[in-house]
């Protein structure tokens, strides 16, 4: 049986790249790639990379000029600020519960 960890983040923001604190940053810039938040180094650095496979589309909301990239992903998130960390229970297989190893 899989246990379920809810975390409310608040206004905590985190790079889903390189997992950097932009809690009490003023940087700007970065994007929101598919669900990931991209910190301003991480979006420079990935762009390439994601334009050589034609994923632009994949970029949901980039982080407006003048605004931090902190502001950005609170804003963006809205209220949709929850993690949820899964674990097994021992002995369990991760993709069992996820339900993949089917």
């Amino acid at each position: 049986m899989k246990r379920e960890l809810i975390r409310d983040m608040g206004d905590t923001v985190i790079c889903d790249q390189c997992n950097e604190d932009y809690t009490n940053s003023d940087e700007e810039g970065g994007f929101i790639f598919g669900s990931h938040a991209y910190c301003p180094s991480c979006a420079k650095d990935s762009l390439p990379r994601i334009k050589s496979y034609g994923e632009e589309k994949f970029i949901k909301a980039k982080c407006p000029e003048g605004m931090s990239f902190k502001d950005f992903v609170v804003a963006y998130r809205g209220d949709n600020n929850k993690v949820v960390l899964i674990t097994p229970e021992e002995g369990e297989d991760f993709f069992d519960i996820l339900g993949r190893n089917k």
